[in-house]
């Protein structure tokens, strides 16, 4: 990786990788390092107006969130009294006999499980297709919902 050692450049800039963005930021500051020394400007004109007073701003970093896209993961546990049905990453934790439901980032796989090691009877985005497991995982892409049949 190259550095940015220029002197004209104020100290600001200096320390600089050459990644596109930063070599970017790097010939912008060099410009207006230029633009603004009382040399610049055509031969014979004393003086000449700064970077800033021709509209140029200074160089910023400027941070890029993109957008996280979600679905929701809609969870209800039927079946044996007193088990739980948990997933993960996501956290839920649903009693047999009740429905939770959460956000969940798109793509991520899901895994479902009886908390007590008890097989389940799963069905919907997650199906066991009439078999008993004790999980099942899948990759969440859009809103699903999943049953388990705690056994």
């Amino acid at each position: 990786m190259s550095t940015c050692r220029n002197s004209a450049v104020p100290a600001l800039y200096s320390g600089l990788t050459a990644d596109p963005a930063t070599r970017y930021l790097h010939a912008r500051a060099k410009h207006l390092a230029e633009a603004s020394s009382p040399n610049h400007g055509a031969p014979g004109t004393p003086g000449t107006r700064s970077a800033l007073d021709n509209g140029l701003a200074r160089p910023r970093r400027v941070t890029v969130n993109p957008t996280v896209q979600t679905a929701a993961l809609t969870l209800t546990a039927t079946g044996r009294a007193g088990e739980r049905v948990t997933s993960t990453p996501v956290g839920l934790s649903v009693p047999v006999g009740t429905t939770g439901s959460a956000s969940v980032t798109a793509g991520k796989s899901i895994t479902l499980a009886v908390t007590s090691g008890r097989s389940a009877i799963w069905s919907g985005a997650c199906s066991s297709n009439g078999g008993k497991t004790s999980s099942c995982t899948f990759t969440l892409n859009a809103a699903v919902s999943v049953t388990a049949n705690v056994q």
